[in-house]
């Protein structure tokens, strides 16, 4: 399992922190920031989070979010999706 993890975040490129930003999740203004700096449309942007708060915000501006649960239903939710 260890190994499919990495492999996971090997695909993950670039972040956004929220003292760069000025702010925080469950703020709309990150997620916004989030998509001007990697110039991604909210339909084309996957937000992966533990607190249902901050899904329910991404959400809000049409981004597509799973709530982190647990490793196993994080990769069921990623093969739904066709991204794994």
């Amino acid at each position: 399992i260890k190994e499919e993890r990495t492999e996971f975040f090997n695909k993950i490129h670039g972040a956004i922190y929220s003292y760069d930003v000025g702010s925080r999740k469950p703020e709309i203004e990150i997620y916004k920031t989030a998509l001007s700096k990697t110039d991604t449309k909210p339909e084309n942007a996957l937000f992966i989070d533990d607190l249902e708060e901050n899904i329910l915000a991404a959400r809000s501006i049409n981004i597509d979010a799973i709530h982190y649960v647990s490793y196993d239903n994080l990769i069921e939710n990623l093969k739904e999706r066709h991204l794994l």
